[in-house]
C-alpha cells in the first residue's frame, strides 16, 4: 500500500486514502467511549488504552507499532475483506474543515511534552498516566485545543468520530494545510477522501462503546479501502496525485508520520496549538 491513503488509517500510492487522519496514532490509539471527547478535556482524556487498542488499532501500512506486527493489519494488505460494506455517497459534496491553528497558544512546551508521554509515547504510557493529564485542570485549554470531534467547524489535529464508539484518528489534511498553506487545494482533497469514507462507512461500520474494539475498527478500515476503491474514487485519485510529492519531501513530509512517529505528532500538536516560534519563519501559516 502507499503512505498516502488506506484504510482508516493513512496510506500509500494505490492502497486506502487515509492518509488523511489515522486510526491509531502513534501506535495505540483505539477507540474511546461515546463521552470522551465530547465532554471536558479536563476530566476524560479522547483515547482510552486498552491491550485490544494498543496491540489491535489500525495503523498506517507499513508502520511499526512496535511489537513487529504488520502496521497495516488484516483487511487491508492481507486482503482480509471487513463485515461491513459503504454506503450510497452519490450525494455527498465535501465541505472543507479548516484547522486549528497555526500555534493557537493553548498549549505551552511542558504540556505537549507531558501529553505525549502520558498518553502515546508506548514506554511511558499508561491510562492512569492519561487520565491525570486531562485531570489536571490547568491542561483543559491545551486538551480542547488538540482533541476534537468531527463535527466542529474546524478540526483539532487529533480528531474522533462517533458511530456509537469513538474512532480516532491524526487530521493529516490539516497538518498539511498548516505546514504548506500553498498546498491548501491538495490538503483540501485528503479531507474531501476522508470525509467521504466516513459518509459511506461510519452508519455501516458501528464501533462498540465498550468491549472489544479491534474487530470493529479493522472492519471499519476495511470499508474505508473499499469506498476508496468506488464511490469515493474520484477523491482517493485526486489524493493520490497531489499528495505523491508531498511525503518525503517538503514542510508536510512529518505529516504523513505522525500517525505512528510521537516526535512529528508532538510537531503537529505544537504547530496548531503551540507556542508561536521565536525565529521567523520555522513553521508556515495558515489561512482559513
Amino acid at each position: 500500500m502507499d503512505r498516502l491513503r488506506s484504510a482508516s488509517v493513512r496510506s500509500s500510492p494505490g492502497g486506502g486514502r487515509h492518509a488523511l487522519l489515522a486510526l491509531a496514532a502513534a501506535g495505540f490509539v483505539g477507540t474511546v467511549s461515546g463521552t470522551g471527547c465530547s465532554s471536558s478535556a479536563a476530566t476524560t482524556p479522547p483515547i482510552q488504552l486498552t491491550d485490544a487498542s494498543v496491540a489491535d488499532a489500525p495503523m498506517l501500512p507499513g508502520a511499526d507499532t512496535g511489537a513487529g506486527k504488520d502496521a497495516a493489519g488484516p483487511g487491508i494488505d492481507g486482503g482480509v475483506a471487513g463485515s461491513c460494506s459503504p454506503g450510497d455517497v452519490s450525494q455527498f459534496t465535501p465541505s472543507w474543515k479548516p484547522p486549528v491553528g497555526p500555534h493557537t497558544g493553548d498549549c505551552n512546551d511542558a504540556q505537549l511534552d507531558a501529553v505525549i508521554a502520558s498518553c502515546f509515547d508506548p514506554g511511558t504510557s499508561s491510562q492512569k498516566n492519561c487520565n491525570a493529564w486531562f485531570a489536571d485542570p490547568t491542561n483543559a485549554g491545551c486538551g480542547k485545543c488538540w482533541a476534537g470531534p468531527v463535527t466542529a467547524s474546524k478540526w483539532a489535529p487529533f480528531v474522533y468520530a462517533q458511530n456509537p464508539g469513538e474512532s480516532n484518528y491524526v487530521n493529516v489534511s490539516g497538518c498539511i494545510a498548516l505546514s504548506e498553506p500553498t498546498e491548501l487545494q491538495c490538503a483540501q482533497s485528503f479531507q474531501a477522501a476522508f470525509t467521504c469514507g466516513m459518509a459511506a462507512c461510519l452508519a455501516n461500520c458501528p464501533v462498540p462503546q465498550t468491549g472489544d474494539t479491534a474487530k470493529a475498527l479493522q472492519d471499519l478500515r476495511a470499508c474505508y479501502v473499499t469506498a476508496d476503491a468506488n464511490g469515493c474514487q474520484t477523491f482517493a485519485t485526486l489524493v493520490d496525485k497531489c499528495g505523491a510529492p508531498l511525503v518525503d519531501a517538503g514542510a508536510a513530509s512529518f505529516c504523513f508520520a505522525a500517525e505512528t512517529d510521537n516526535t512529528a505528532l508532538r510537531q503537529l500538536f505544537s504547530l496548531a496549538c503551540g507556542p508561536a516560534p521565536t525565529d521567523a519563519g520555522l513553521d508556515a501559516g495558515a489561512t482559513d
